[in-house]
C-alpha cells in the first residue's frame, strides 16, 4: 500500500470502532445505513473480495474486512458474483469428473435439474433438493413432469412462485400441528 493511502485503512478502522460503539447503545444512535459508503459501489468490488479471500496472494487492507461500510447494493453484487463463480467451478468439476471416468459428458451436468410434479410440488421439491444436494451450487433448471417446455428462466420463476405460495398457504402447516396434537394425547 502506498504512503498516500494510509489514511483509508485508518479511517475505516475508526469507523469500525464507531460502529461497534453504536451497536452497544440501545436504541442505536445512528441507523446502520449511516455507515454505508455508496462510493464503494463504484470500485472493483470483486477485486476487493478476492483480496480479502486470498490474503496470502494480496496481503493488506480490503473494504470487505469491514462489511458495515458496504451498502446492500455492494453486498448483493459480491454475493451474486461469488455465487456465479461457485456455480461455474462446480459445473467444471462435474464435467471433469465425468471425463476422467471416461464417460460421455452431458450438458445436464452443468445444472441442478429438478423434476417436479405439480400435484406434489412441495414434496417433490424437497426430495429432489435432498437427492441432489451435491449440485446445489449449480444453476437451477426446473422441469414440470408431463409438460413440454424448456427452462429459460420462466419455469424456475414459476416454480419459486408456486412453492412459496404452497409453503406459506395457511392450510399447509395445519396437518403438522394436528399430528403433533394427536401424538401428545
Amino acid at each position: 500500500m502506498s504512503k498516500s493511502t494510509w489514511w483509508i485503512p485508518s479511517a475505516t478502522k475508526v469507523l469500525a470502532l464507531l460502529t461497534a460503539a453504536n451497536t452497544t447503545c440501545s436504541p442505536t444512535l445512528l441507523h446502520f445505513t449511516e455507515f454505508y459508503n455508496s462510493a464503494l459501489d463504484h470500485i472493483d468490488l470483486m477485486a476487493e473480495y478476492y483480496a480479502w479471500q486470498n490474503p496470502s496472494v494480496e496481503p493488506g487492507f480490503s473494504f470487505c474486512q469491514y462489511p458495515f461500510i458496504l451498502s446492500i447494493t455492494a453486498k448483493r453484487l459480491i454475493l451474486q458474483r461469488d455465487s456465479e463463480q461457485q456455480m461455474i467451478i462446480n459445473a467444471r468439476r462435474s464435467l471433469v469428473a465425468k471425463v476422467q471416468r471416461r464417460q460421455q459428458p452431458d450438458i445436464a451436468l452443468l445444472f441442478l435439474n429438478l423434476n417436479i410434479r405439480r400435484a406434489h410440488l412441495v414434496e417433490d421439491s424437497l426430495n429432489e433438493i435432498q437427492l441432489k444436494s451435491n449440485d446445489l451450487k449449480k444453476k437451477l433448471k426446473v422441469n414440470f413432469t408431463g409438460e413440454a417446455g424448456l427452462d429459460m428462466g420462466g419455469l424456475t420463476k414459476e416454480w419459486f412462485l408456486l412453492l412459496t405460495r404452497a409453503i406459506f398457504h395457511p392450510e399447509y402447516g395445519k396437518h403438522f400441528a394436528l399430528q403433533q396434537q394427536q401424538q401428545q394425547q
